[in-house]
């Protein structure tokens, strides 16, 4: 009983001293405008670039800068952009030059950068309806290849968010061994979808050959990664079903499985 009572106090000790301790954080902006954030102690925010709209994903260029994506706003536009972040500081913690690399682009959403067996670097974007990629020189503050090979196409329609549609969004990430692979979310809430493309994983070569669904069931795994011989996917479950339903899933994914959308959900 004793050795019991000893367990169950060292449980509780590792589970108090294991959680870190949230203060808040006030974090304020140029505009003079601030918002509060709760975070461990001894860390910090700072914004280390401002004036964006609607950020989504990052990826580190072959020439160590930051890209960005940034989708505007929450409609469906073709007012997208693909920022240069440059001119890090790292005492200040901030980037001294935000570069419009791309812009009018429709609901960008994800870049990454591969270099092929000859030694080329290409920078992959992702917006709703196709998947391209460009040549990429070190330095360029604009696209220096003009001529961007596309990919592959998807559906852009798809029912407003308003009643759990929408999914405009495609992330894309390569594995270790160069597949490329791209998340395509679903038309709607919850329904028999007309494309099989819709609510899957498609995996790829960089050259856009051997195009081939990886998983489906999936209804908008916006967050996806490759990562040494696994593929990692966050899942959004279907809308309306309760405050608390259903849960969000994050994924470890088998090539071929169904993750159960739009017949169930948390599989």
């Amino acid at each position: 009983m004793k050795i019991l009572s000893i367990f169950a106090t060292l449980l509780i000790t590792a589970s108090v001293y294991g959680q870190p301790r949230l203060v808040p954080n006030k974090v304020t902006l140029k505009s003079g405008k601030t918002f509060t954030l709760r975070l461990a102690e001894d860390f910090e925010i700072i914004p280390a670039a401002e004036g964006l709209k609607r950020v989504r994903f990052f990826a580190k260029a072959p020439d160590g800068r930051i890209f960005v994506t940034d989708m505007y706003n929450l409609t469906d536009n073709k007012r997208g952009t693909v920022y240069i972040l440059d001119g890090w500081d790292a005492v200040k913690g901030k980037f001294s030059k935000v570069i419009p690399y791309m812009t009018n682009l429709h609901n960008p959403n994800s870049v990454q950068f591969y270099r092929d067996a000859d030694g080329q670097d290409w920078l992959y974007l992702a917006e709703t309806e196709k998947l391209t990629r460009r040549k990429f020189t070190h330095g360029e503050t604009k696209p220096t290849d003009t001529r961007p090979q596309t990919l592959a196409t998807f559906p852009d329609y798809g029912l407003s968010y308003k009643y759990g549609g929408w999914h405009l969004t495609r992330t894309i990430s390569f594995s270790p061994d160069g597949k490329l692979y791209v998340s395509v979310g679903s038309s709607c809430n919850a329904c028999v979808e007309k494309e099989k493309i819709r609510a899957s994983i498609i995996s790829m070569n960089p050259d856009g050959t051997d195009q081939r669904e990886f998983a489906r069931g999936l209804r908008n795994a916006v967050g996806l990664r490759a990562i040494g011989k696994f593929v990692f996917a966050t899942n959004q479950g279907s809308d309306h079903l309760g405050l608390q339903k259903p849960d969000e899933t994050f994924y470890a994914l088998k090539q071929g499985a169904d993750y159960g959308w739009p017949y169930c959900h948390s599989s």
